[in-house]
């Protein structure tokens, strides 16, 4: 049986500000929080006004044996995967290596591996 791999699993990758966030549990919340990081895996905060329209508590993503899902969490300014269109509040997307997901202004390239 060989060992589990180490480290994060998945990225999200902010091309443009040159960042990447790493995805390593079964579930992370992307959001935006200036003060404190509570309840936030991921926060783009960091992207500066690329993040201006990210809600405090904007999406999240979901990991079930090897793939991995994405669902808006009843954002202002929703989320859209580039090429496919707007989610729906609640609705489960499964993410292909090197989906473009846009929050807001903040456009992040999901990564396997």
């Amino acid at each position: 049986m060989p060992a589990p791999a180490s480290g994060p699993i998945a990225h999200l990758i902010a091309k443009a500000e040159r960042m990447s966030f790493e995805i390593d549990g079964p579930r992370a919340v992307i959001g935006r929080l200036t003060d404190s990081n509570d309840g936030l895996d991921i926060n783009l905060v960091t992207m500066g006004t690329s993040s201006d329209r990210v809600s405090r508590r904007h999406a999240e993503i979901v990991r079930r044996g090897p793939d991995f899902f994405i669902r808006d969490l009843g954002s202002l300014n929703g989320t859209y995967i580039v090429g496919r269109g707007k989610l729906g509040r609640d609705q489960l997307y499964q993410l292909k290596d090197r989906d473009q997901v846009m929050l807001g202004n903040a456009i992040l390239q999901f990564k396997k591996g």
